[in-house]
């Protein structure tokens, strides 16, 4: 096998394409970047670099992790979102554009400026705790997540950023380690939204590897929003909001419970680049 570099990337990229992905001669030059702890620009200015043994060994390892279906997020650790790289593993969803849509929501209706208390419920990876406060200099973020491997994560990536102080990570089910003396101006949260019977037709490296109680919101994929919707009254201030990312044909139905509740007034349903629906929020007037 030739050791040049250009030679060995387009040996990466032809065993990707077996699996007919869209993205193979990417996936190669991304794992052969991340191996040799260089940009991608490094693999187009020295084509004709040789590598030894033991690193052509570890790259096409890491080729047969991603053939398998593994994303490249969980293989090199790093998932960018909000312009800010976070470090993700199998514990946590893999942050997604489309979740942007969601944070970036919440930034056009708040005032930047402003002293806030805005609790992410589900934090997951920190994904949208952290960008908040990281584009929300004024904001405390409290983050909630069942499970511990998660919150680790999140405190990881808090202190990566140099935000640890503006963050606090509370283990739990949604609202149930909370004190109901906690008032917030905003509560957001990206649930599990996925019905139970849709998660294996999902792509291989979602069913695969992203963890499963990230994704199952029950038969009807809206368990959670029922919970979040009933309780979260109780710990907004009056005239706060709540912002919930949603799958993309579930945006009636969610508008639905809100309307149930008389708590909810102005509800909005905000689409995603692709025009989908994505994100619902709703003011709240506390009764």
């Amino acid at each position: 096998m030739d050791r040049k570099i250009k030679e060995l990337l387009n040996y990466g990229a032809s065993l990707l394409e077996e699996n007919k992905s869209l993205t193979t001669r990417l996936d190669a030059e991304v794992l052969m970047a991340f191996l040799l702890n260089k940009e991608r620009s490094f693999l187009f200015m020295y084509p004709d670099k040789e590598l030894d043994d033991s690193t052509i060994k570890a790259y096409l390892s890491l080729i047969n992790e991603r053939k398998n279906g593994k994303p490249i997020a969980y293989i090199t650790n790093h998932q960018e979102f909000m312009g800010i790289d976070f470090y993700v593993n199998e514990h946590v969803l893999i942050p997604r554009p489309d979740t942007e849509i969601l944070v970036e929501s919440i930034l056009k209706t708040l005032n930047k400026e402003s002293p806030l208390n805005i609790l992410d419920l589900g934090c997951g990876s920190g994904a949208i705790a952290v960008s908040l406060a990281y584009y929300l200099p004024k904001a405390f973020i409290y983050g909630v997540d069942i499970q511990q491997d998660a919150l680790l994560i999140s405190e990881k990536n808090a202190k990566k950023q140099g935000l640890d102080y503006r963050l606090k990570f509370i283990s739990g089910n949604l609202f149930e380690p909370l004190s109901h003396n906690i008032k917030f101006d905003v509560i957001v949260s990206n649930p599990p939204y996925i019905p139970t019977q849709e998660i294996e037709k999902l792509q291989v490296e979602v069913s695969n590897y992203e963890p499963r109680a990230a994704l199952d919101g029950g038969i009807d994929g809206l368990d959670f929003y029922r919970k979040i919707i009933s309780e979260a009254p109780k710990y907004i201030k009056d005239g706060g909001y709540l912002f919930l990312e949603i799958g993309y044909d579930q945006a009636s139905d969610i508008s639905d419970l809100m309307s149930e509740n008389k708590s909810y007034t102005e509800t909005e349903v905000i689409k995603d680049l692709a025009g989908l629906d994505r994100v619902i929020k709703s003011r709240i007037d506390v009764i």
